[in-house]
């Protein structure tokens, strides 16, 4: 959820640093009022897209220990000597996350208070004035308004100084703006974004920028609607610049603003601000872009070593393998599926069969489409149906508990003539260990190298160790797939003795 975001108020953050540094100064009202719009929405947004990229190899660790496991099907168990595989216990108890959420959530539920409160007394307000009809639009008579203002399609402004004929027509022209321009949408659309991003710094900003791109637009349908009255227009606003009660909800009043109204108004309409416009646009879209969420889904690596893994579960003696595999299926259904489908499911691995014996090759990418197809026709095969086919989807193992290697253990590791070693899924020299301890390490497995897997080395046993925050990884992303069925293929036959247990 952190990084969550993170990511988007780094894209806030990078919006907010376009808008201000493209197109605060420029004339160009109309498009940054959308710019503006969209400003608060990407960014809540394009983080949570999921752009799916298939990359080969498969050297994560994740998918390095995916791979150990699947190395079931190409293993001779002889023994149960190695340390089991304990599943690991649910976290429990009320932990960081848990908290953080109960703050955002209280201070969102505060937040919606103080804007239900907000808009309730505006309706109020409107409620209790005396209103009239003014050139077609409401104008709403109180005495609590000191200064004059819209929110949605009313006017509101002090009863004393409307009766007295003291508001001149250019004010409210101008509110008349505000309200044929919608300008109070915006503001309650952006408000109601507030309640659940206030962590987020730059989405205040953009809200007052918005605030203040409306009274920019309002001023511009004064000037073009009574050219050449621009000087004692200007005055008027000077004249303005008071406290209300509701400005924080419709309007903005201060001096260093008025000051900015000023340029604005006098500032010439730029050939530029257009290029400016679209180009801002353009910068956005790329920027937004480096922020989207890139999921990997890695293939199986093309060349995989056979070797004897001593942390995987040991099958009970007397019952063989293949039992075992039927055992752990993901899904299955008593009618099974039909001959059509039978021969699909052969077709499609027949298919990938042939290109393994045909590269030379263990492992053979499996096209997304045809993956979830297999799956799909696995899942309602019967047990029969299952049973000796090349590829099948199996429930996934619990995560690897935590196992932190002894002192001794650790000492042994450094011994090139024994151990090879992988550290964090990559293969490091012996002598890498020293710039460690045993208590760096969460998790650690040893493999035994057989056969052909022992050609070319000079060591006899492989390890694999995992620091504390790949293994934090690690478990993040094996809860995250702890639903998901996992792949396993075996294109070449392999004769398991598992009956000949200790």
């Amino acid at each position: 959820m952190m990084v969550l975001i993170l990511k988007m108020v780094l894209a806030s953050a990078c919006i907010t640093g376009i808008y201000f540094l493209l197109l605060a100064r420029e004339k160009s009202f109309r498009f940054n009022r959308w710019f503006l719009l969209l400003a608060l929405v990407l960014p809540l947004t394009v983080p949570l897209i999921e752009v799916e990229v298939n990359r080969l190899p498969a050297n994560s660790l994740v998918q390095n220990y995916a791979q150990t496991l699947s190395s079931w099907q190409h293993t001779v168990l002889t023994d149960n000597s190695g340390p089991n595989l304990n599943p690991v216990s649910p976290v429990s108890g009320t932990g960081f996350t848990d908290i953080l959420w109960a703050v955002l959530l209280l201070v969102s539920a505060l937040f919606l208070f103080r804007y239900m409160l907000r808009v309730y007394r505006l309706l109020q307000l409107k409620k209790n004035s005396v209103r009239v009809q003014r050139a077609g639009r409401c104008v709403a008579l109180s005495e609590e308004v000191v200064q004059p203002f819209s929110f949605l399609s009313t006017i509101y402004v002090n009863r004393q100084s409307f009766e007295q004929e003291e508001i001149p027509a250019d004010i409210l022209l101008h509110e008349t703006a505000h309200c044929e321009q919608l300008h109070s949408l915006d503001i309650l659309f952006g408000e109601l974004l507030l309640v659940l991003t206030w962590w987020n710094p730059f989405q205040w900003l953009l809200l007052r920028s918005i605030r203040q791109n409306h009274e920019f637009l309002a001023d511009e349908k004064v000037v073009r609607t009574k050219a050449g009255e621009t000087v004692s227009y200007l005055q008027l606003l000077l004249a303005s610049v008071r406290s209300s009660a509701y400005a924080p909800m419709v309007a903005e009043f201060n001096y260093a603003f008025i000051k900015k109204r000023f340029t604005m108004i006098q500032k010439k309409t730029s050939r530029l601000a257009t290029l400016y416009s679209f180009t801002s646009l353009l910068a956005c879209v790329l920027v937004l872009a480096c922020f989207m969420s890139f999921r990997y889904t890695a293939v199986w690596q093309q060349k995989f070593t056979e070797k004897r893994i001593d942390t995987v579960p040991a099958v009970q003696p007397g019952k063989s393998f293949e039992t075992y595999l039927l055992d752990k299926s993901f899904s299955f259904t008593e009618q099974g599926v039909s001959a059509e489908e039978m021969a699909e499911y052969k077709r499609i691995t027949d298919k990938y069969s042939a290109a393994a014996k045909e590269k030379n090759k263990k492992w053979v990418e499996i096209s997304k489409d045809d993956q979830t197809r297999l799956q799909n026709i696995f899942g309602r095969m019967s047990k029969e149906q299952q049973r000796g086919q090349v590829v099948r989807f199996i429930k996934r193992p619990p995560p690897f508990a935590k196992n932190v290697p002894t002192a001794t253990q650790f000492e042994n590791f450094k011994k090139a003539a024994t151990y090879g070693v992988w550290l964090d899924d990559k293969k490091v020299a012996n002598e890498v260990l020293n710039q460690y301890t045993s208590s760096d390490f969460a998790h650690y497995s040893v493999s035994k190298l057989y056969g052909a897997a022992k050609k070319g080395r000079n060591y006899t046993h492989q390890v694999n160790l995992m620091t504390k925050k790949a293994y934090e990884d690690y478990l993040r992303d094996a809860r995250k797939n702890a639903n998901e069925p996992m792949m396993i293929m075996s294109w070449r036959p392999h004769v398991a003795m598992v009956e000949k247990t200790k």
